[in-house]
């Protein structure tokens, strides 16, 4: 059960390649390290967030996954794009294009 008090961060935006699991990822490392209990919700078709932790050293404080976009059925080679994608590829990543349309 989450705690009525419970700090929440979203870390949002649009665009590709602006930092966003960066973010996330040290803000759910610096509160772990002050003994608060963290989870880090992966959002992104691409599990940036889900390979970074499973890539820290098991000495580290517990952060809790999940793994939300496996969750919204929007899993790799299920056929499906994920939402906000035009041609299987998220809209941020199309580098020089207008993204105004």
């Amino acid at each position: 059960m989450v705690e009525p008090n419970a700090l929440r961060i979203l870390v949002v935006n649009g665009k590709g390649g602006c930092g966003k699991t960066t973010i996330a990822t040290n803000l759910a490392a610096a509160h772990a390290r002050q003994g608060h209990g963290v989870a880090l919700i992966d959002h992104d078709s691409q599990a940036s967030s889900s390979h970074w932790l499973n890539q820290r050293a098991p000495d580290q404080p517990s952060i809790h996954l999940v793994q939300a976009h496996q969750r919204a059925g929007r899993r790799r080679g299920d056929g499906q794009r994920p939402l906000g994608s035009a041609g299987g590829r998220p809209q941020g990543d199309r580098e020089g294009e207008d993204q105004r349309r």
